[in-house]
């Protein structure tokens, strides 16, 4: 009785979901890089889909496109100063004023990483939502795995991060 109940189970469908949080995403990141270290694996090999919003979206567009999680924390350790920078201590009143970041050092940074690579190019299943505030409608950006996704692919990768 118990084997026929295993055979009627669904099979498993594992996700790896990625929060926001700035330059908090080197955490996640690194995180990742010592699981890979300490098992000896390829992260992404164990999951079916790779999710992940603000921060966690430029970490999983990265995982897709086969960079590997040490790699995304030299990228948050280069980077994450230009991107994410504090105005002498005086990031409580900068928020008040101005936005909290200029996206051109963001923008910059992820053109350098990702070159000219497609969303579509991912090795894995992705799904990486974003909100328009001017809008206020949010948008969910899909890879190509299955045949009705087929809007995503030809965006630049960066542009999705």
């Amino acid at each position: 009785m118990e084997e026929n109940f295993k055979n009627d189970m669904p099979q498993r469908f594992q996700i790896l979901a990625l929060d926001g949080g700035g330059v908090k995403g080197l955490f996640s990141a690194a995180l990742l890089a010592h699981i890979e270290d300490d098992l000896k694996i390829r992260i992404t090999d164990h999951f079916d889909l790779i999710s992940g919003t603000s921060t966690g979206g430029i970490i999983a567009v990265g995982l897709g496109l086969g960079l590997r999680p040490r790699e995304i924390v030299d990228f948050y350790v280069k980077e994450g100063q230009r991107i994410f920078p504090r105005w002498l201590g005086a990031k409580s009143i900068q928020k008040w004023v101005f936005r909290k970041y200029s996206a051109d050092p963001l923008e910059a940074a992820l053109r350098s990483c990702f070159k000219d690579r497609l969303f579509g190019d991912s090795e894995k299943r992705l799904v990486i939502p974003a909100y328009n505030l001017g809008e206020d409608d949010v948008y969910l950006f899909r890879t190509p795995h299955h045949e009705n996704l087929r809007r995503d692919f030809k965006v630049p990768a960066w542009k999705v991060a």
